[in-house]
């Protein structure tokens, strides 16, 4: 369908910052639950702040309740909000001059980004892999503390793995916040995952995928990050290393080891990625 005059004049925005940015990426930032548009707009606006303002960035405000205790409200509305963000980033690719298309989804903004990769995984299974990348242009996608079902998300990210150029899944495994979103739920969270949950099968899914597949698990613990709250939740802006090391991330699409992170790499075990004690010291020198 033909664009409305509206719609053509926000794509054509986007393209004329697009023009003028060092950075020829996208990035889509998706804010979590109990939030506002203000705060939503102020996070991504730090983000790009922190990219010496080289980068385009665009919040997505999907409706939230503004509150804890209307918890069940965010849930129900970012799930009624999949197939809005679904299309918007088929049309993000159509009309817009982006090379790539970055996602950061925090926390329940991962409710959104999950299933709405899946759902363009199912529309375009019979469609070959190579032209589903060229059409929708995904690069990094990045998952902030996702309060979204442990097992739902491995069984979304089974089904979309391949399309965005690579995924990150930031873990916490001391997350307050998302212990009293399990105990909403009755099943953990992927931002808190437990394990037991996952059937043998399952198990050595998340084992092969973290080595062989575009996908990194990254441990973001406060025995390894000084000054981080044990139970932190809102890490990946908070902490200098974290926000540092997604900034890295996003702009020169660099693998953890090349932007300075460590590798946890037993034998039979899922590879994930910590933050070393000289982490200041390696992503200097990454960059």
């Amino acid at each position: 369908e033909p664009l409305s005059p509206e719609a053509q004049a926000f794509f054509d925005a986007v393209n004329r910052a697009l023009a003028s940015s060092l950075d020829n990426d996208l990035t889509l930032y998706l804010h979590g639950a109990n939030n506002n548009f203000y705060r939503a707009s102020a996070q991504a606006a730090q983000y790009r702040h922190f990219t010496g303002r080289n980068s385009v960035v665009m919040s997505f405000a999907w409706p939230s309740a503004e509150s804890l205790l209307r918890y069940a409200v965010d849930v129900n509305n970012a799930r009624r909000t999949v197939p809005v963000f679904a299309r918007l980033l088929e049309l993000l690719a159509e009309h817009t001059d982006a090379r790539r298309i970055d996602v950061l989804a925090y926390s329940a903004g991962s409710q959104v980004l999950s299933p709405a990769l899946a759902a363009l995984a199912e529309k375009y299974r019979n469609v070959p892999l190579a032209e589903v990348r060229e059409r929708l242009r995904l690069g990094e996608v990045y998952f902030a503390a996702p309060d979204v079902e442990f097992r739902g998300f491995l069984k979304d990210l089974a089904g979309y793995v391949g399309i965005p150029d690579h995924v990150t899944v930031a873990v916490n495994p001391d997350d307050t916040v998302l212990a009293l979103a399990a105990m909403q739920h009755g099943v953990s969270r992927a931002g808190r995952p437990d394990r037991n949950e996952l059937s043998e099968e399952e198990t050595r899914w998340v084992i092969d995928a973290s080595r062989t597949l575009p996908v990194d698990f990254i441990w973001v613990s406060a025995g390894h990050l000084p000054g981080m709250a044990r139970g932190a939740h809102d890490f990946w802006y908070s902490h200098p290393w974290v926000s540092t090391d997604v900034l890295i991330q996003l702009l020169f699409e660099a693998r953890p080891a090349d932007r300075g992170l460590a590798a946890e790499d037993e034998s039979g075990q899922s590879r994930v990625w910590y933050f070393p004690a000289d982490y200041p010291q390696r992503s200097t020198a990454a960059i």
